[in-house]
């Protein structure tokens, strides 16, 4: 009997962590050529894409560019819209700062807001620095983009073809299991009519 209990639970920590963060969406290509894109209070630059998944969104990867000529310590917005550009309704943002300017590379933005993604659908992603300024990369091969499911867009939406957004989306997967602090444990009804409950 207590190897059955022993199996149940650990097939609940197994399911438990079979939904954890996801990779969904990913422009990221390695010695891609391309260039910084200026985010700062008077510009942006944005990338649309297609989910392939259905999910919370997680978390958003960009690329930052380091020159020390264009980084001015700060705040920054990311701005999540549903369909494609900026026209779309907006399902959430997120403000980070870059109070010291990071190295060349890939830098994560967490998702704090509860966003839900649906495969197949387009959303759009916005970088805006609101005090603060720094480049962010976008990738470009033999004068186009390097991701075919989307547009970059510059200059408070107008799109531009030759680039990509550098840009990895992470999803956390649907689960029916919520734990939300409250009242949190499941309960298990096995042989012999007992009942056992864990906590969390």
């Amino acid at each position: 009997m207590k190897l059955k209990l022993y199996f149940l639970f650990l097939f609940v920590i197994c399911h438990l962590l079979s939904f954890g963060q996801i990779l969904d969406q990913s422009n990221s290509p390695v010695n891609a050529s391309g260039g910084g894109f200026l985010v700062s209070p008077t510009q942006n630059v944005g990338q649309s894409f297609i989910a392939g998944l259905t999910g919370t969104l997680a978390q958003i990867n960009v690329f930052y560019n380091y020159d020390v000529d264009y980084y001015v310590a700060g705040d920054f917005q990311l701005t999540i819209y549903e369909g494609e550009g900026y026209n779309g309704t907006i399902l959430g943002t997120e403000n980070f700062a870059l109070n010291t300017s990071p190295a060349d590379g890939e830098y994560v933005i967490p998702i704090t807001s509860n966003i839900a993604i649906l495969a197949n659908s387009t959303y759009t992603i916005r970088l805006d620095g609101i005090t603060g300024s720094g480049l962010f990369f976008g990738s470009s091969s033999n004068g186009a983009g390097t991701y075919s499911n989307g547009i970059l867009y510059i200059n408070n939406s107008q799109p531009y073809i030759e680039y990509d957004l550098w840009f990895k989306s992470f999803i956390t997967a649907a689960s029916h299991l919520n734990f939300d602090g409250i009242k949190d444990y499941i309960v298990f009804k096995i042989i012999f009519q007992k009942t056992y409950c864990i906590y969390f």
